[in-house]
């Protein structure tokens, strides 16, 4: 007996339409320069000059030089701990700033201009108390937090979602470390995902989903441990998927040149989580494998959805993913995945909904899946599109 190429039904498991349901949307270390040219002098004189420098004098320069290179690695170490954690700005004029600087970004055009129908129509969600005469935190779009001073604003939450923007993302959004939640979905926002955007430590929902956005994910985005939901489906991304749970604090990381530490500003010994609930990367063109580390403890506590349908993903489901001991629903129909179905995957009780068709697997179906009560609350399957051979198996 063959194996129906559809959905497979079962005790539990119930097919329904083969649609998306439910988916939403280094350190630096150099000598003083003026200090090194004064010792290069003194002891050019002391060799050529008839001039003499006593062995305790030279102890003192070269001290002083110590001391002059170790205040230079220090300052530099703190530019680069600024550049990798960002430069928290809470005062309001100068808020005002970045988020002008960000609408000007956004939108494409001046919004203080306008009278041209392009202007209007990418300004119309901006001109709702978008004024020097009100605060940042009554302008349409935005909220803030808790103020720490009467001239000191944190805002939380950026939301322009379906405001037909047609720019690009700033750098700028970067120093408002205070940022939780981004929303630019449903608009035509076009060029590349900020690198420096890593350093934004407070974010924790970042929805970019239906623009145009391409190029890929930057590796400095491995710094984003805060981040909960990424949705950044239907644009343009191309490159490779993120290795987040692959390295360590230590770790040399080769896109970069240099460990996670020194990328995100970390101690070498401290300890890398993650705190994704889920991640929707689905309808781009990134092209990759999955990842084995996404099944660390330390990426997959709390991840519930993976999403990567419609993408050039290929090779075979990791058999790592079993101890996603979270995750509910995935989606990765629409790809150049191969192989077998891991038996290993029936030890993910969790799982509600596995979207797999219209990939190359193969082979017969794991009885496991429905020995013994295995995947308990898997309710819906797609495996259509695919090479499945063999007989149904009886346990399903």
């Amino acid at each position: 007996m063959t194996a129906s190429p559809h959905a497979f039904a079962h005790s539990g498991i119930r097919r329904v339409a083969a649609t998306n349901s439910g988916l939403g949307v280094p350190v630096v270390r150099s000598w003083s320069s003026s200090v090194v040219n004064e010792m290069a002098s003194i002891r050019h004189q002391g060799v050529g000059g008839g001039s003499r420098v006593s062995g305790v004098h030279w102890a003192l320069l070269v001290i002083l030089c110590w001391a002059s290179a170790t205040a230079l690695s220090a300052t530099a170490r703190w530019t680069q701990s600024s550049g990798a954690r960002g430069n928290n700005v809470t005062d309001e004029v100068d808020v005002r700033r970045i988020l002008l600087d960000f609408r000007t970004s956004v939108t494409g055009v001046d919004c203080d201009v306008g009278n041209t129908s392009k202007a209007d129509d990418r300004c119309r969600c901006f001109s709702d108390g978008w004024s020097n005469a009100t605060s940042v935190c009554d302008w349409t779009g935005v909220s803030c937090g808790t103020r720490g001073g009467r001239q000191e604003v944190a805002v939380v939450n950026l939301s322009f979602p379906g405001c037909r923007l047609a720019g690009m993302l700033p750098e700028s959004l970067t120093q408002l470390q205070t940022l939780r939640t981004l929303w630019l979905s449903g608009n035509n926002l076009t060029g590349i995902l900020p690198s420096s955007w890593g350093a934004m430590r407070s974010l924790e929902g970042l929805y970019l989903s239906r623009n145009q956005i391409s190029g890929s994910i930057p590796p400095s985005w491995l710094c984003l441990t805060s981040l909960r939901r990424l949705f950044i489906m239907r644009n343009r991304l191309n490159g490779t998927l993120p290795s987040w749970g692959k390295y360590a604090a230590a770790d040399w990381i080769p896109e970069v040149n240099q460990t996670l530490a020194d990328l995100c500003d970390l101690e070498r010994n401290e300890t890398v989580s993650y705190s994704f609930t889920a991640i929707r990367l689905a309808d781009n063109d990134i092209s990759d494998t999955l990842p084995d580390s996404w099944a660390s403890s330390n990426v997959s506590a709390g991840l519930t959805e993976v999403n990567l349908g419609h993408n050039r993903i290929e090779g075979p489901l990791p058999r790592a993913w079993s101890g996603m001991r979270s995750l509910q629903d995935v989606y990765l129909d629409n790809n150049d995945l191969s192989s077998t179905l891991p038996a290993s995957w029936s030890m993910i009780a969790s799982l509600r909904r596995l979207f797999l068709y219209d990939n190359n697997l193969s082979g017969t179906l794991p009885i496991e899946w429905g020995d013994n009560g295995q995947l308990p609350r898997l309710t819906w399957l797609y495996l259509q599109g695919n090479n499945f051979s063999g007989a149904l198996p009886a346990s399903w």
